[in-house]
């Protein structure tokens, strides 16, 4: 009987250690649990306040801007839009400038405009306005001056050697905001290309007269020796000589006064003779002669 109560003492005592280590294992896992369960609660608190700060933050960023200075951003994308093609999208962004700004246009206008120069003379003119002088001054002085017998060639080409400009936009047109290039945007050896093809195989050199009428660049422009000279070899062929030894001072007056024949119109001729009439009524010795002319032509 003590033998079988030691095997009772002992298996009772293997129990109680089989649950002690049980209930420590049990107590470890609840611990890393409480543990996770506590980050994940700080975790959880720390992300709405990060994310209300990033909201503050630009917040306080679109406040910093002004009204103006959104409106010029949409102002100048909606420029860009255009520029790309995107017409409908430019439209919207112009709107939304619009009603931020109603004159954003002519603010983005005279930022871009260069300031004046810095030495503090609030009173000197601006380049616009020098130069609107100059050319004021210039057409007063044409008034007063006859050009009847004045070479006007080399007149503008002098007036072109002083302001160092074929051409440019009228004044009126430079307040405005465009999006495309103005004509005297482009180089002189484009322009005169576009003559040559205008001119063409056909002589079409009226059309290019007319296009010297515009102004004094597009009058230089008309007179360039090239194009007359091209138009005296496509009329002549090899039989147009050389410039020095002809009475013709250029290429445009061989053009104009050399003789030759027309192919794009007609000839008219006129013909007179004489024509003896009847004998009058009253004086017998009295013979008339008429004149008659008649004109004919062949195209």
């Amino acid at each position: 009987m003590d033998a079988s109560a030691g095997g009772g003492d002992s298996t009772g005592k293997g129990e109680d250690e089989d649950e002690s280590s049980s209930s420590s294992v049990d107590g470890v896992v609840q611990t890393t649990l409480d543990e996770f369960r506590e980050r994940w609660q700080q975790e959880l608190k720390k992300e709405p306040g990060t994310a209300q700060n990033v909201a503050v933050a630009e917040q306080d960023q679109n406040q910093n801007l002004s009204v103006e200075q959104r409106a010029r951003a949409l102002f100048l994308e909606g420029s860009e839009m255009e520029r790309i093609g995107k017409v409908f999208e430019a439209m919207r962004l112009y709107r939304r400038a619009v009603q931020l700004v109603p004159d954003i246009e002519f603010r983005v206008y005279e930022k871009r405009t260069p300031a004046k120069q810095a030495s503090g003379d609030v009173n000197a003119p601006s380049e616009i306005d020098a130069l609107s002088n100059e050319l004021l001054e210039v057409t007063l002085d044409e008034d007063d001056e006859n050009l009847e017998n004045v070479d006007l060639v080399l007149r503008f080409q002098n007036l072109l050697a002083k302001s160092r400009k074929l051409f440019e936009r009228a004044s009126g047109d430079r307040g405005l905001i465009v999006t495309s290039a103005h004509f005297s945007d482009l180089p002189m050896e484009v322009i005169l290309y576009i003559l040559r093809w205008v001119v063409s195989s056909d002589l079409d050199l009226r059309s290019m007269e007319r296009f010297g009428r515009v102004c004094r660049g597009f009058y230089l422009l008309a007179r360039d020796p090239e194009i007359w000279r091209r138009a005296c070899v496509r009329l002549w062929g090899v039989n147009v000589g050389n410039l020095k030894g002809s009475p013709f001072a250029n290429w445009r007056e061989m053009y104009i006064n050399r003789p030759r024949v027309h192919f794009h119109g007609c000839y008219i001729s006129r013909t007179s003779y004489l024509r003896y009439g009847e004998n009058s009524f009253q004086d017998q010795f009295y013979r008339p002669v008429q004149l008659v002319e008649y004109y004919r032509y062949f195209r």
